[in-house]
């Protein structure tokens, strides 16, 4: 989302595990450093960071962001705000590059709002002293609904929308999205109070799709996060535009979060209409050193002429995209329009026992092999095979661990 490009083409196609040593090439320009550079922005990043923190050049306050509020890491507990590794329990909630001590959390507070209450103080703060010549942009990257699962059991208790459900756990990741819903239902409502919609960009997304062992449930798409199907990388996502008076509207065309950069760069740059469809798929260099000499050398596109009609979004309903180019997890992705390749394994071999548990299939750990009887007994069988002749790497297991 902060480059314009594949994840392959920053070397980033894996997420970073606990002291990772690795972080986002600082030579590759990211989205937030353009835009204070080049457009005189003002930039914050509240919630979730996660590329890389092993360096102080890693860090958010060293990569465009002139404050940070959030965690450097994937995921942490919602209320106590503390992430568990092999060294035992930290707190990962950082204030630019101080780390908040025990005192300064408040554990009773879930991570939404937490998030939340800092994204309305600065807009609020920010709209006291607001100028043309100093724009906003601000990154809320909620860790929710990312497990560990935890929410406010008013959010799913009996009579509620969420206490309907059978599973316990979709339950809770039914109360988690109602929050996020709600206190984003919130933030928007300030922001027209303010007559800061109008003119403002708007963007919320998701990173992949759910997992049933944690009250994921991707239906109709098959399969769960961390796979090459549908189930895995297809996520909700709407853009709201300067000026945008409908509202709601269907975008036909297929697109990648790498087209956020783009079209964000040329809205702000005034221009919605030009658009150079696969300028990065033709003969030139594309290695990784030359995308970090040229700024816009995106893999992504610029999505405002169809977002604002004047280009049909169909056009480019049939467009190729590399979703994936993974061979550390032995799987590549192409897409283009209905069809996909997909090359290497699409996914750990995981079967689900509807709605809670999981049971791993790795010829490569025999001792947690196990099997559950479906009622479609030949489509078992076809995982079963699918996990004898093409294996995921062993590592995959330690992956969905984590």
């Amino acid at each position: 989302m902060f480059t314009g490009r594949y994840s392959h083409s920053v070397a980033m196609t894996f997420p970073l595990m606990g002291k990772s040593p690795i972080g986002m090439d600082t030579k590759i320009p990211l989205l937030p450093e353009i835009l204070k550079q080049k457009h005189g922005y003002k930039t914050s990043l509240i919630g979730k960071w996660h590329l890389g923190h092993a360096k102080k050049s890693y860090s958010p306050v060293n990569r465009g962001f002139d404050e940070f509020f959030g965690l450097n890491g994937a995921a942490f507990d919602h209320f106590k705000k503390t992430s568990s590794g092999l060294d035992g329990e930290c707190i990962d909630l950082h204030r630019g590059l101080k780390q908040l001590k025990e005192k300064d959390v408040n554990i009773t507070e879930h991570s939404t709002d937490t998030f939340m209450v800092e994204a309305e103080k600065q807009v609020n703060s920010y709209h006291l002293t607001a100028t043309p010549e100093t724009p906003l942009f601000l990154t809320v990257s909620l860790p929710a609904i990312h497990d560990p699962l935890s929410a406010y059991i008013s959010d799913y208790a009996a009579g509620t929308e969420c206490g309907g459900l059978s599973a316990f756990r979709r339950r809770i990741t039914c109360g988690m999205i109602k929050h996020v819903e709600r206190r984003m239902e919130q933030f928007v409502d300030s922001l027209k109070s303010k007559n800061m919609w109008d003119n403002s960009i708007f963007v919320l997304t998701s990173d992949n799709g759910g997992n049933p062992y944690v009250g994921g449930f991707n239906y109709p798409f098959k399969s769960v996060k961390s796979t090459a199907f549908e189930g895995g990388i297809r996520s909700p996502a709407f853009i709201k535009l300067p000026g945008q008076k409908t509202l709601g509207e269907r975008f036909d065309g297929i697109s990648g979060i790498w087209d956020f950069m783009p079209t964000l760069l040329a809205v702000v740059d005034g221009d919605n209409e030009k658009n150079e469809l696969n300028s990065n798929n033709s003969s030139e260099d594309r290695t990784i050193e030359n995308k970090k000499s040229d700024p816009k050398n995106y893999d992504g596109i610029n999505l405002a002429p169809y977002l604002t009609k004047i280009r049909p979004s169909s056009e480019i309903a049939n467009r190729g995209m590399f979703m994936n180019y993974d061979i550390f997890m032995n799987v590549s992705i192409y897409r283009k329009g209905d069809y996909k390749l997909i090359l290497g394994s699409p996914g750990p071999p995981v079967i689900f026992e509807e709605p809670t548990s999981s049971v791993f299939h790795n010829v490569n750990y025999p001792h947690l092999f196990g099997f559950i009887l479906k009622d479609n007994i030949m489509e078992y069988l076809t995982d079963l095979y699918t996990t004898y002749i093409n294996p995921s790497p062993p590592f995959a297991l330690i992956f969905l661990g984590y």
